[in-house]
């Protein structure tokens, strides 16, 4: 059984006061979550992740959703990672051994600059290339591209919740990195 409850005021923006209001009570939100649900999903942009992370230390778990894309898995660690760790030091050991990645829109042709396949193995491979802290990462799962995933947003009909495939996959991807 799933629950679903958004906090966002609009389908294409979320205002910074807004950002900033939900991080001063995320904290909390997320302690009396983990009392009433097994798991609790929250999709927070990357952008704003600077205001989040600190309440993120409530959690067992966190995953990282990654375009599966070369450039895409390249600006995650290369810029908002790297933002994370120059500007405060925030993402620690610990934050990261509780860290897993998953490639979203997963299609077995996307290769990187070598010609590699961006598969969950390559993934891994370059993270333990990468060394501390990196390589403490997961690399838990790949939800395959949908057809009807960037219309669900301009339609508002969440295509991924009511496709059993697609549940599975979420499903197992759970299952491995909880």
């Amino acid at each position: 059984n799933i629950s679903l409850v958004g906090i966002s005021r609009t389908m294409d923006v979320i205002a910074d006061d807004f950002t900033k209001t939900i991080a001063n009570s995320l904290k909390e939100i997320l302690k009396d979550a983990t009392k009433m649900y097994d798991i609790v999903l929250i999709d927070l942009p990357m952008s704003y992740l600077k205001y989040y992370i600190t309440c993120l230390d409530v959690i067992d778990r966190n995953f990282f959703i990654i375009e599966n894309t070369f450039y895409k898995f390249e600006h995650f660690f290369g810029v908002r990672i790297q933002q994370l760790l120059g500007d405060s030091l925030l993402i620690s050991k610990p934050f990261i051994q509780k860290s897993s990645i998953v490639l979203n829109k997963y299609n077995p042709y996307n290769r990187d600059k070598k010609g590699y396949s961006i598969s969950r193995a390559r993934i891994k491979d370059l993270l333990i290339e990468a060394g501390q802290p990196y390589d403490e990462l997961f690399v838990v799962g790949e939800i395959p591209f949908y057809e009807d995933w960037e219309q669900q947003y301009l339609t508002n009909v969440r295509y991924l919740w009511k496709n059993e495939v697609a549940l599975g996959v979420y499903k197992n991807i759970l299952k491995e990195g909880v």
